[in-house]
């Protein structure tokens, strides 16, 4: 048994399931996912098209595995750099750090998004796993909110719709950006969503 608690077998189905959502990611992006067959993507990762069916049942079903790994990944991400982070404001900007750096750490797999997401399609849903963690990750976007009202840090609003306009606004805006002809920086996408959530989330007291 390996360290990581792993037999053999077990990890060589680990590389070569990531193997299919490594090409899957890349052909998704620059194809589209309705364009993409599963033999496609068995051969773009050196794969007879007979192996993939050993790992994954259907297109669906990969896209789905590759939606929670990305998933998974960005959760991972926030949950490790909060503990860190003491009143609200702090919490909200590095929040809005981590959401920032992996738009543009992975912008060849938010670009699926960009041209698939408003396909009317059942299979684009999220599944139930990633929904869960989503859920989540709302209400821990939430308690911060609440939590800067309560301190006199943040005005005082709806937060359900106030969590509506922010992954609305944030989401559209670095997907655009990624994929805008015009070259805007990690840095400047970040700042201008901080200064612009600020300038209306922060009250006088909290501006000092």
């Amino acid at each position: 048994m390996a360290k990581d608690g792993l037999t053999r077998k077990e990890r060589d189905k680990q590389r070569r399931e990531d193997d299919f959502l490594n090409a899957a990611e890349k052909l998704y992006a620059g194809r589209g996912y309705f364009q993409t067959s599963m033999e496609d993507v068995a051969q773009e990762a050196e794969y007879a098209t007979g192996t993939i069916y050993r790992y994954f049942a259907s297109k669906e079903e990969l896209y789905h595995k590759l939606l929670i790994r990305k998933g998974n990944a960005y959760f991972e991400m926030i949950h490790g750099i909060l503990p860190d982070k003491n009143t609200p404001l702090e919490r909200l900007q590095a929040i809005i750090h981590s959401q920032v750096r992996f738009f543009f750490d992975n912008a060849e797999f938010m670009r699926i998004y960009i041209t698939e997401v408003n396909a009317p399609c059942d299979t684009m849903n999220p599944p139930e796993e990633l929904e869960k963690a989503h859920t989540q990750y709302m209400k821990m976007l939430g308690d911060i909110l609440r939590d800067g009202m309560k301190e006199g840090v943040f005005r005082k609003m709806d937060v359900d719709m106030l969590l509506l306009a922010y992954i609305g606004m944030t989401n559209n805006l670095l997907c655009k950006t990624i994929s805008s002809e015009k070259k805007i920086s990690e840095e400047d996408a970040e700042a201008f969503i901080l200064s612009f959530l600020e300038d209306g989330l922060m009250t006088t007291k909290g501006n000092k």
